[in-house]
């Protein structure tokens, strides 16, 4: 009977031990796919500044064409003024989107670590875990090999000694 008790317990360990590596590279594959998340978030922030300027270089041609065509020059007074703001707006708008796409980088970088981290977490723990089930099936069977001499002696039998 001692010896089922020491294969269930074996059973569980690696049981445990395998349940850490998957969980190991389970989180493995979502930090994967967090980094790669950063390089979608970096396109897409591309895409937007690229339409950005776009937009604002379309802006500036019809506001020449406006101003040419009601004999206001496009470089002078409130003209100039008025492509100065949208100058600073366009400009600003960049900034905006590489922040967003600064703190969005190093978020998904974070969450990257963080997975790893729990996914190393999660391996020491079914290899600690299935190598404390281990110990105490041994500690167990020790205790009922004693008992069991220690009985044997008690009935005046044959010892170990």
């Amino acid at each position: 009977m001692p010896w089922f008790a020491i294969a269930v317990a074996v059973a569980s360990a690696a049981t445990s031990i395998h349940q850490g590596f998957a969980a190991k590279a389970a989180a493995e594959a979502e930090a994967q796919q967090a980094e790669a998340n950063i390089n979608a978030a970096n396109a897409a922030a591309a895409f937007d500044s690229l339409e950005r300027v776009k937009s604002w270089k379309q802006m500036l041609g019809s506001q020449a064409a406006l101003f040419a065509a009601r004999g206001v020059p496009a470089f002078t007074g409130s003209a100039l003024n008025i492509r100065k703001e949208e100058g600073r707006r366009a400009r600003s708008d960049l900034s905006r989107i590489e922040l967003n796409r600064l703190l969005k980088r190093g978020s998904l970088r974070t969450q990257a670590r963080m997975l790893r981290f729990e996914g190393r977490q999660a391996r020491l723990g079914g290899i600690l875990s299935g190598v404390a089930s281990t110990a105490r099936a041994g500690v167990k069977y020790q205790a009922s090999v004693d008992a069991a001499e220690a009985a044997e002696r008690a009935r005046g039998g044959p010892t170990a000694d």
